[in-house]
């Protein structure tokens, strides 16, 4: 049935717009475009070690092999940043970074988190989060001086507010998902 008259089509359009705006509300939370979390962390080391990294996206679980992931930084003199994308990791709460066995002199200057939003811890917030089996840490020039030469050395980023919560309230994702929604009903309804 084609619509001829403008007063039809006006009815027709506010109806449209306010079914729309109901349905972009109650889906809103469903639809969350994220973007993948990638850590990056600046540091130097006298030795190779193989770095672990856990992460969870809930901050009451504790960490576990099924979430983390290996990475062998090399010896080097000078800062270098190791960058290691999350798999599926949207919401992150908590990270362990774990500096493999005896790793002796590590120089850590700040780790980056980014995603969603964007997060960079320097020398003094590091400094601050806990760490295990870390025979001395110290704040230099240049960052956090951490030296152990046992077993599971490693500092827990505990306290992270990082991405979105997934009952937040997101505008821009309901003005999304409302555009969707309206062109297709309205453009069903011109078309039938």
């Amino acid at each position: 049935m084609k619509i001829s008259s403008n007063k039809n089509r006006s009815i027709i359009f506010v109806i449209t717009f306010l079914i729309t705006m109901c349905l972009s509300i109650m889906l809103s939370k469903y639809f969350k475009f994220f973007k993948e979390t990638i850590i990056d962390i600046h540091l130097n080391q006298e030795k190779d070690i193989n770095i672990q990294i856990f992460y969870t996206q809930d901050k009451n679980k504790a960490f576990n092999e099924k979430e983390s992931i290996h990475v062998i930084s090399k010896k080097n003199k000078k800062v270098k940043q190791i960058s290691i994308k999350l798999p599926n990791v949207y919401d992150l709460r908590k990270l362990r970074i774990d500096f493999g066995q005896n790793p002796g002199k590590i120089l850590l200057t700040k780790v980056k988190i980014t995603g969603n939003k964007n997060i960079t811890f320097n020398k003094n917030e590091l400094y601050n989060f806990p760490t295990n089996q870390i025979d001395l840490k110290k704040i230099s020039n240049n960052g956090v001086e951490l030296i152990s030469s046992r077993i599971d050395p490693f500092i827990i980023l505990n306290s992270i507010q990082f991405n979105k919560n997934i009952d937040e309230f997101d505008i821009f994702q309901m003005i999304s998902v409302f555009i969707l929604i309206f062109f297709f009903i309205y453009m069903f309804i011109i078309i039938y």
